[in-house]
Parts: C-alpha cells; sequence; structure tokens
C-alpha cells in the first residue's frame, strides 16, 4: 500500500492522473479494494476536478461559458458534483445568467449575479464588459429619474452608447437610446430650428442602424418644429403653416394609442401656449384621453411636465407642479372632466 500511494502520487505531480487511476485499478484488481484504495482514488478525483475546474475557468477567461459548463457536466455525467465542481460550474451558470440579465435590462440582478460569482475580479474581457454595460444601464436609469434626462440628453446617450457601442441590438440600450436622441431633437429644433434638427435626426438613422423604432424621435423633433413656428414671428397664426400642420398631423398620428406619450404632448401644448401668455386650455384634451386609458399619469405629472418646462414667475412660478393646479390655471377647462 506504501508503494501503491507513492506511485500513485509520483503521477499525480507529473500531471498523469489516468495512469495514477490505472495503478489504483491494476491494484484492486490483484488484491482487492480496501480504505487505501479508496482514499487514493478520492485523491485521484479531486485532482481531476481541479483540472477540469481551472480549465472551465479558462474558458470563461475566453468568454466560453457555455463550453466551461459543458466541461464539468461531461467529466461528472451522472455522478454527484463535488463542491469544488458546483463552484465552477456556479461561475459558469453566473456568466451565462448575467449575459441574459443585461439583455433583458435587468442591471441590478446582473450586477448582483456577477459580483456573487467573481467578486470585484474581471476574470474575462466579456465580463468587464458586462459589468460595464450593467453599471451603463443603471447610471442611464438614474438620468432618467432627473432632470438631465431632458436638460442634457446627450449624457444619457453618452453612457448608453459608450458601453453598448452604436451599432447594439440590446433592447433596454435602445429604449435609452431613443429618449435620448428624442430629447436632444427637440431640444435641438428649439434652439436651432427645425430644419438643422432634421438633418441631426438624418445622421442618428445612421449612426445607430439597428434602431428600428424611430416614431418617437420624430414625434419630439416634430414637436420642436411646432415650437418654432408658434414662438417665431407671425406665430398666433400657426395653423396657416404647413410645417406646422404636417408636425402636429405626425404627433398626433404617433400618440393616439400611446396614454404617455399623449400626456407628454399635452405637456407640450400647454407650456408653447404659456409662452405666449396665452389663457387657453391647450393639453387639457391629451391629458384627459389619456388619463381614461392610464389613470396613474395624474401621478407622474411633474416628471411628465419636465421635458418642456421654462422659467416662468408671477402667478405662472406656481405651475407645474401637479395636475390640478395647472388645470385649474387654464380658462375655459371643465377641470372635473380630468380631476
Amino acid at each position: 500500500n506504501e508503494q501503491l500511494a507513492k506511485d500513485v502520487r509520483a503521477y499525480l505531480t507529473s500531471d498523469k492522473p489516468a495512469e495514477a487511476r490505472g495503478r489504483v485499478e491494476s491494484y484492486i484488481n490483484e488484491f482487492g479494494a480496501d480504505d487505501a484504495t479508496g482514499q487514493l482514488l478520492t485523491e485521484i478525483q479531486e485532482y481531476e476536478v481541479r483540472v477540469i475546474v481551472a480549465k472551465a475557468d479558462r474558458l470563461i477567461e475566453q468568454g466560453l461559458p457555455e463550453d466551461a459548463r459543458s466541461a464539468i457536466k461531461e467529466y461528472f455525467g451522472a455522478r454527484e458534483l463535488t463542491d469544488t465542481a458546483k463552484q465552477g460550474l456556479a461561475r459558469a451558470d453566473a456568466y451565462i445568467s448575467a449575459r441574459q440579465l443585461v439583455e433583458d435590462g435587468k442591471a441590478e440582478d446582473a450586477i448582483t449575479t456577477i459580483k456573487r460569482a467573481f467578486g470585484d475580479t474581471n476574470p474575462s474581457p466579456e465580463i468587464k464588459l458586462l459589468r460595464d454595460r450593467a453599471n451603463a444601464l443603471i447610471d442611464a436609469e438614474k438620468l432618467m429619474q432627473s432632470s438631465d434626462r431632458y436638460k442634457e440628453p446627450l449624457k444619457l446617450l453618452g453612457v448608453v452608447s459608450g458601453a453598448f457601442g452604436d451599432d447594439t441590438r440590446n433592447k433596454a440600450a435602445l429604449a435609452y437610446i431613443e429618449e435620448a436622441i428624442a430629447n436632444e431633437l427637440y431640444r435641438s429644433a428649439k434652439a436651432n430650428g427645425y430644419e438643422t434638427a432634421n438633418t441631426d435626426y438624418e445622421n442618428y438613422r445612421k449612426r445607430f442602424p439597428n434602431m428600428l423604432s424611430w416614431g418617437w424621435v420624430e414625434a419630439q423633433l416634430s414637436m420642436g418644429g411646432m415650437w418654432e413656428v408658434r414662438t417665431g414671428n407671425g406665430g398666433n397664426r400657426y395653423w396657416d403653416s404647413s410645417l406646422y400642420r404636417s408636425c402636429n398631423e405626425n404627433v398626433v398620428l404617433y400618440v393616439s394609442d400611446k396614454p404617455e406619450k399623449k400626456y407628454r404632448f399635452g405637456c407640450f401644448l400647454f407650456f408653447v401656449s404659456r409662452w405666449r401668455n396665452l389663457a387657453i386650455a391647450d393639453g387639457s384634451t391629451e391629458w384627459l384621453e389619456a388619463l381614461k386609458i392610464d389613470p396613474s399619469l395624474k401621478e407622474r405629472h411633474r416628471e411628465l411636465m419636465m421635458c418642456y418646462a421654462m422659467p416662468m414667475s408671477g402667478e405662472k412660478a406656481e405651475l407645474c407642479k401637479d395636475l390640478k393646479t395647472d388645470v385649474a390655471y387654464m380658462l375655459g377647462c371643465f377641470t372635473n372632466d380630468i380631476l
């Protein structure tokens, strides 16, 4: 038994587990099994498991978690996994899971999964990329909850496109990109004019080839065009403008079956009327129609108004805080139909 143990451990030291196992099996065939041979077989298996898990970790480093998982499962077959193997398999599964969680936009869960499996280390470039992308989605959501969503839409765009690339197909990333571009083009149309913003729009379409939904971007661009007409010379006769009528038609059509977007259109109409100090109920119809479909929008009134908000003073300084205040301000608006 002592010689057998020396031979087995010498084989393992030389990275020859197959020869070590063969030596034990030959001994058992000749002399029978006992506690000592059982212990040696356990040592051999532990060595083989360390080797296979190390191989799996190398596959993880190469960005091949599925292959890592298969390597462990193939070695054990129907046998129960050891603790070391379970840990290796958990790392591969975490990798695969985190990849899907990022794809599904579940950034917090992705970060938790990565951290549980790998701590703060990044054993492969893709795991670092997954971590960066998950963090980008978290940062993007924070921006969505702040005024920077509207004041600095390019900040939101940079956070997401910087992590995912302009050619991304990730649905969550594309949703943030859509919102950022939509708000930027609205801002650009107001500041630089509709034609300039429209040129920017065409450039964005080339830059983000996998963004298939441009309807909201076009609607925000159209609202920027409407703002340009209504705040320019002759704005009181805005319905005489073919640009205004065309832009208005585009927005009305797009928001017709989208309550949140229709509510935001109402916010836009409210503010463009305030710009010329018109005491009219523009926006209330859109709010009412949207609230009939989704009453919860009432609680988001301030948030949804922020995209179109402008500095106001005097009696208008109290506006944009809640729906009741804004509707009450509108002359001729039957507030009980909304509130």
